[in-house]
């Protein structure tokens, strides 16, 4: 059997309208984890919104927010989830790994995921809307369910 050992990090920084500007927040993530020099050969996916550009995404982010009145407060959620150089992972396991991970938040929120392979570790960025587009019910698992 081969173990793998990843760490998956929450992103402590906090998207939030009190600390950048509304109409930047989105579009300078989704930016971030697409970067074609980062997520090399196509190993991006999105839940709820149609992976074209991070323009046209951040748009569809935002008008989900806008419908449900909640465009203040924290907005996005940014975790990654890493691998050990020893674990020799290749993109494409990073990536149904990821996919599977992703598919835990997809029947409520917006997400988008990235497999870079830019540093020696191979590890995914996920970028995830607060807010669930089904019910507008704002995102808050702590800790806890976070680990889970």
């Amino acid at each position: 059997m081969c173990w793998v050992m990843a760490v998956i990090k929450s992103v402590t920084r906090c998207y939030s309208t009190e600390n950048m500007n509304y109409d930047d927040v989105d579009l300078t993530m989704l930016r971030y984890i697409t970067e074609p020099n980062k997520a090399i050969n196509g190993w991006c996916f999105a839940f709820g919104v149609y992976l074209s550009s991070p323009e046209f995404m951040a748009q569809q982010f935002k008008i989900v927010r806008k419908v449900f009145h909640k465009e203040t407060g924290r907005i996005l959620r940014h975790f990654i989830v890493s691998y050990s150089p020893q674990d020799n992972m290749e993109a494409e396991r990073a990536f149904r790994i990821a996919y599977n991970i992703a598919l835990y938040y997809a029947g409520s929120y917006q997400i988008v995921l990235a497999v870079h392979q830019d540093t020696k570790n191979v590890h995914t960025h996920f970028i995830m809307n607060t807010v669930s587009y089904i019910d507008g019910r704002k995102f808050s698992e702590g800790p806890v369910e976070f680990a889970k």
